[in-house]
């Protein structure tokens, strides 16, 4: 579950390059147009996820699981699962991390406006953040592997911790310092997401066994 869920993280992070890239097309060929930059993102969007989903459904193997059916499955089997304290925990983590990212994502693009007078570095400090999310995989889904998914976790979100405490120390040292916050925050993007992902898994495994 650990690599299947970092290997889906690898590929948001290159769906994301994706998106930018085709942004970054429609505007040297149509200038600075809103709206032909949306429409490339939704077609990007439409084609690579129809794309996706075939392959998947072609290459991942399914076995027929044997004595199963769905017409056995209701709310009231999944009910006891949903309101478990182990499935609702993850979902507070899983609320939190996300609600985590996007305030820090809207907190950067002010530092980068008011407090460098450099908006234009925003899109730069993403680029640099997505950068390294993809290198810092590389790190996670072995030390996972290693010491788990929880352990892990609480080692990455103890290391963003002290990444977003010091980016202050960081901006001391202008733009430079704002990049080098970004890339380092980037670093720990794909941790959480990827581990929650394997937990719940690793869950409803549990719960399954059970019954």
């Amino acid at each position: 579950l650990t690599r299947l869920f970092g290997y889906r993280e690898i590929a948001v992070i290159l769906g994301i390059f994706g998106l930018f890239g085709a942004t970054a097309i429609a505007e040297s060929l149509t200038g600075d147009a809103v709206q032909l930059r949306a429409m490339a993102a939704g077609g990007f969007l439409i084609v690579v996820l129809t794309l996706a989903t075939q392959a998947t459904l072609i290459f991942t193997p399914d076995p027929p699981a044997e004595g199963r059916t769905g017409a056995h499955f209701s709310l009231r089997l999944l009910k006891p699962f949903l309101l478990s304290g182990p499935f609702m925990r993850i979902c507070g983590a899983t609320f939190c991390i996300n609600f985590a990212w996007m305030a820090n994502g809207a907190i950067g693009f002010f530092i980068a406006k008011y407090l460098f007078g450099a908006a234009d570095r925003f899109a730069l400090g993403l680029t640099v953040t997505f950068v390294c999310a993809a290198i810092g995989m590389a790190i996670w889904l072995p030390l996972a592997k290693r010491i788990g998914d929880r352990r892990a976790m609480t080692i990455a979100c103890l290391y963003l911790a002290a990444i977003f405490g010091a980016q202050p120390l960081a901006f001391g040292f202008g733009v430079p310092g704002y990049l080098a916050a970004m890339a380092l925050m980037g670093l720990g993007f794909g941790a959480g997401p990827f581990m929650l992902r394997s937990l719940t898994g690793a869950a409803a495994n549990a719960y399954e066994r059970q019954e």
